[in-house]
């Protein structure tokens, strides 16, 4: 897998931007200067959640798509499994 198209959604606004496959989805969100929430960096503290709207990601919490029960997940923690991801931070955030 190259490089991974994902769109963020955050504070109403939509950014595109993309993501290797080795970085993590809140390393890509601050390359993208949206200006995500974060704390720790360890996925401990959870303040940089969000929920996968579309995409797979692997993640402290496990596998996360769009099948998933609970699809919020720790963007410090996870990488793209697939070629695009959709990062709602306004959902898990509110």
């Amino acid at each position: 897998m190259s490089d991974v198209k994902v769109v963020f959604v955050i504070n109403g606004k939509e950014v595109t931007a993309s993501m290797s496959e080795y970085e993590s989805v809140l390393e890509a969100a601050l390359k993208a200067k949206i200006g995500p929430p974060y704390s720790c960096l360890e996925g401990v503290c959870g303040s940089c959640s969000a929920v996968l709207e579309d995409g797979e990601v692997d993640s402290i919490e496990g596998r996360v798509n769009t099948e998933s029960r609970d699809r919020t997940f720790k963007t410090c923690m996870a990488q793209p499994k697939s070629k695009f991801l959709r990062v709602n931070y306004d959902k898990a955030n509110t």
